[in-house]
Parts: C-alpha cells; structure tokens; sequence
C-alpha cells in the first residue's frame, strides 16, 4: 500500500504538531552536528578574506589595461565650445574695435598613424593582464593554503586544550589522593609538593593554551568572516602516503613550469623589457592625421559675421629637447628590467626554500606520527603498570606522576605530528603551484563533523 503526504491533508492540529516536532529536532540536535569543515571554510574565505578580495579586484583593474592602451591609437574625437566678454580699456575705443562677447565651437578629430611607444604599450598591458591572472591564481592557492594553516592551527589549538584539561584532571586526582594517603600515613609531604608543583604547572599550560586558541580562532574569523562555533575534527589518523616525487629537486622543476608565484615574476621580466623599448621610442617621430571643424565670430580681437571652416592635415611630432626627461626615464626602465630580474631570482629562492622545507616537514612529520603513536601505546602500558607497581609497593608516587607526564606529552606530541603533516603536505603542493580544491576535498574526507 502506498501512502501520500499532503500538507491540505493534515488537519491544522496535526500541522501544528508536525511543526512542533521539526522545531523540537532542530533545537536538540548538538551544535557539534552543524561544525564547519574545511570545504566549508574555503567556500565563506573566498568571499570573505580581504587579502584574497583585494587580488581579486587589482586583477579585475588589469583586465581594464589592454581597452586603456588600444584606446591611444583609434580615433580620438573633442568637441569644446568657449565664450568669454571681450573689452578694450582704451575710451573711447580705437576704430573698428567694440567690446563684444566671444563664441568658438571646435570639433576636432586626430587619428593616430604611427606611434611606436603606443604599439609596445599595447603588447604590454597584455603582458600586465597575463601578469594580473596569475597573480590571482597565486592569492587562490595562497587562499588555500592560508585556509589549511589557520583551520589545523585553531584545531590543534582546541585538542591540545582538551589534552591538557584531560592532564589536569588526571593530576588533581593524584593530588587528592596523596592528601588522603598522608593522612592516613601512607605518602609523604614531598609526594604532595611534587603533585602540587604538577598541577600548577598544567595550569599555566593550560592559560596559555587558551590565550593561543583564542588567538588562532580570531585568525580563522578574519579569512572566514565569522566566528566558528565549532570545526570538524579528523575522523582518524590521516594517511601517511608516499610523496611523489620522491625527490625535492623534482619539486622545483615542477614549480619553474607551474608555479604562478615564479610565473608571475617571469612575466614582470617581460613587462620591464618592454617598458624599456617604449621610453627608448620616445626619441622617435609619432604621426597623426588630424582635422578640425571651426565655428567662430572673432578674428584678431575683431568681431565677425560667425565664420565656420575645416581644417585637414598631418602633423608630425618629434621630441628634440625634454629638459632630460626622457632620458631619466630610460636610465629608470633599465633598472627597473634589471630589478625584475633579480625579483625573479628570489622569487625562485623562495619558492625552492619553500619546497625544501615543506618536503622534509612532510617526511619529518610521518616520522613523527609513528613515533609518537607508539609513545602513546607505550605510555598507556607503563601507566597501568606503574600505578600496579605502586599500589604493590614497588614504584613511587613520583612515578606515577611522571607515566602521566609522559602519557599526556606523547599524546600531545601525536596531535601535533598530524597536524604538521597535513600542513607541511598542503605547503609542498602550494610552493610547487599544484594545490588545489581536489586536494582540499580530500583533505576534507579526513574529517567528521563529530
């Protein structure tokens, strides 16, 4: 048998109570169900980061660069009307000479023929919006990059509160009970000094873990453009794959072809040399085809039946003396396209130092997952042994206390291993100018909403 739900078949009662339900659902599902994932993140960032919004706009403005050069060698048309009151300070006036109002309207139309630095000018604006593009393919893998340290920044920030909240329980427990055990003549001062020393000391740690979670929330808010309730947790251990390539080497040749950072300073070399070219041709002579339409009532401060005439020519124009202008701006295009060069150099600097980091953060930090996945295995056994010791009176109170050190420093330790290799993974693909919102998708996949 088969049922259909219609809202006019409800009864107003039954309505409300439908409502009511869905209502009553809403407000008792946990707000952890609602926490905001990584893809999530990255979607409120792209329109919320201004870092990333103020690229955007500067290569909205370089789109504008090739219109604005093209423009220079079409037609270029004015159109301008004066009048002003004429009078003669002579009284009486001389002969023929009468104080009058002045009218002039003239249409002028100049197309130019040849202008080399506008030619070069329009080769370079291209270069300048090419420039522009990859410039804001650089702020989106900044973005995301960006994105990812701040997310597993402010997530490490929260578990490691958790962590050291979970540790000061843990001591004040001991502490409680080496005051009971005193006395009942079982512990002695020095083993509630030390519990106490302990305790105190979590608590600092734990005051300064919440000034930095509250300063690494802040820093997600910024790009996001609000302040996150919660943030989805990794489900697991991430997984610990091979990198490919394997060498570090290999990531650089990758980046000198992919990389928008170093493309964009490639490009600004190309920009600068044609600068150069276009000051250099300013020393060259620039043609025009020009006409005029003249509509006016005055001649040599004689007034006139209104005369209209046309004017139709050619003018040429040659720089012979700027005053050392121009050649000041040539000696500054030759330095500029020198400086491009050595930004590009750094630019690559960069980019390598980048990747050789990022490479053995990656390595470093599998390393460091193993390792410290098996101090937590290990210190979860020595705990459980030491407090058996204990109670058969072989071991100290002290050494308990120091298994459980040791126990919340690996799991600390744990957390931040595959924190750092997640952020040393995303850092490595950004230098190499291959991240991308596939990855992050992945990345995402390794989290739960809890």
């Amino acid at each position: 048998m088969i049922y259909f739900f219609s809202w006019y078949s409800m009864s107003p009662m039954h309505l409300f109570r439908f409502v009511l339900l869905i209502v009553v659902i809403v407000l008792t599902v946990p707000a952890d169900s609602f926490a905001l994932d990584l893809l999530e993140a990255f979607g409120k960032a792209k329109q919320n980061d201004p870092e990333y919004l103020a690229v955007f706009h500067d290569y909205k403005a370089t789109e504008t660069l090739r219109d604005q050069s093209v423009s220079k060698i079409l037609p270029q048309v004015n159109l301008s009307y004066s009048t002003s009151r004429l009078g003669f300070n002579q009284n009486p006036n001389p002969m023929y000479y009468n104080d009058y109002r002045t009218e002039q309207t003239v249409f002028s139309v100049q197309q130019s023929i040849f202008n080399l630095p506008n030619f070069i000018e329009i080769k370079q604006s291209d270069l300048r919006g090419k420039a522009g593009e990859i410039w804001f393919r650089n702020a989106e893998l900044n973005l995301i990059k960006r994105l990812a340290d701040g997310y597993f920044d402010f997530l490490y920030a929260e578990e490691n509160l958790k962590v050291l909240d979970e540790e000061k329980r843990a001591i004040e427990a001991q502490l409680n009970m080496a005051k009971r055990l005193f006395q009942a003549g079982e512990a002695t001062l020095t083993d509630i000094h030390d519990a106490d020393a302990r305790y105190y000391d979590v608590e600092f740690r734990l005051a300064d873990a919440e000034k930095n979670m509250y300063a690494k929330k802040k820093v997600l808010s910024r790009m996001i453009g609000e302040e996150p309730v919660s943030v989805a947790t990794l489900a697991e251990r991430p997984p610990l794959e091979q990198i490919d390539p394997q060498k570090p080497d290999d990531w650089v040749a990758i980046a000198k072809t992919e990389s928008p950072y170093v493309g964009f300073y490639a490009l600004q070399r190309g920009v600068a040399e044609d600068e150069l070219k276009k000051q250099q041709a300013q020393w060259l002579p620039s043609l025009a085809l020009v006409a005029n339409h003249i509509k006016t009532n005055t001649n040599d401060f004689l007034r006139t039946d209104t005369l209209s005439y046309r004017t139709v020519g050619i003018q040429v124009n040659m720089n012979i003396l700027s005053g050392g202008y121009i050649t000041a701006k040539i000696n500054e295009a030759k330095e500029r396209f020198l400086q491009a060069g050595k930004d590009y150099e750094k630019a690559l600097s960069e980019v390598s130092q980048g990747i050789v980091e990022s490479f053995f953060g990656v390595k470093s930090s599998v390393a460091g997952i193993q390792s410290s996945d098996s101090a937590v295995r290990a210190s979860l056994l020595s705990v459980a042994s030491t407090e058996k010791g204990y109670q058969a009176g072989i071991r100290t109170f002290v050494d308990v206390l120091n298994a459980e050190s040791n126990l919340y420093r690996a799991k600390l330790n744990y957390l931040k291993s595959n924190y750092d290799y997640i952020k040393s993974l995303v850092s490595l693909y950004f230098y190499a100018g291959t991240v991308s919102e596939k990855q992050l998708a992945e990345i995402n996949g390794w989290l739960m909403r809890r």
